[in-house]
């Protein structure tokens, strides 16, 4: 169907984003479903070249997504806008990690800003995830004041679910006199944990005294460091479990 459509000429506006985003959604599911061949040797692709076509579909479709929101904020289609950040994060979110990162950051920053200019209420919960990964991506860039300020714009929005929105397995695990806020805010335990880390390396003037601080800061430094730096990380790791004794 939608290779029918993709023949006619489709003006400007709804149609064509909605179209577009269908695209997206398609040529994702098409590069992780369905198998093709290697145009030289007529084999199946292998596993590496598979999860290539599989990263670079999902990337153009992130891409395609990002086009749609600026296009919908400028016609003024707000529906549309919050249904493009919606595909965006569920096609980009398998990138949310130190080894894709890159490629979703700036889309994620774009959907994070015009979600912020249209006030988004429905997508309060979208916006703070977000924030937080546009974060995590300014951090591992070592830009920690503009991670820091990405971690306030998070945890700055009114997200709070009611209990009754909640999950009934999650409502059930609710003790009856608990405070049931980190279940109705459940991003601001990593949020506040990463805003202490940063409160630390941003201190240039002073060094933690509290072991459980002095170790968070070594296993920083070991993710940080990575599977190249064995023995240093290991190394870290060592005065990490020293600092905790």
């Amino acid at each position: 169907m939608l290779s029918r459509l993709e023949k006619f000429q489709i003006p400007a506006g709804r149609a064509r984003l909605l179209a577009d985003l269908s695209k997206a959604e398609i040529d994702v599911w098409t590069a992780c479903n369905i198998k093709v061949e290697d145009p030289k040797t007529k084999f199946l692709l292998s596993p590496e070249d598979q999860r290539k076509r599989e990263v670079e579909a999902r990337h153009r479709a992130v891409r395609l997504c990002e086009q749609c929101i600026a296009t919908a904020k400028r016609i003024e289609e707000i529906d549309i806008v919050e249904e493009s950040a919606v595909v965006l994060w569920n096609l980009g979110r398998e990138f949310a990690c130190a080894e894709h990162r890159f490629r979703v950051h700036k889309s994620f920053q774009k959907c994070a800003e015009i979600l912020e200019e249209i006030q988004s209420v429905s997508l309060a919960q979208l916006r703070v995830q977000l924030h937080f990964e546009v974060a995590c991506g300014e951090i591992s860039q070592d830009l920690l004041t503009k991670g820091k300020a990405e971690l306030n714009h998070a945890i700055a929005i009114d997200y709070t679910m009611t209990q009754q929105e909640l999950p009934e397995a999650v409502r059930q695990a609710i003790p009856a006199e608990a405070d049931p806020a980190p279940f109705v805010r459940r991003m601001d335990a990593p949020i506040q944990q990463q805003l202490h880390l940063l409160g630390w390396k941003l201190n240039v003037y002073e060094e933690p005294t509290d072991p459980a601080d002095q170790a968070m800061l070594l296993l920083d430094q070991v993710q940080k460091q990575g599977a190249s730096q064995g023995k240093l990380a290991a190394n870290l790791l060592v005065q990490g479990f020293g600092k905790l004794d």
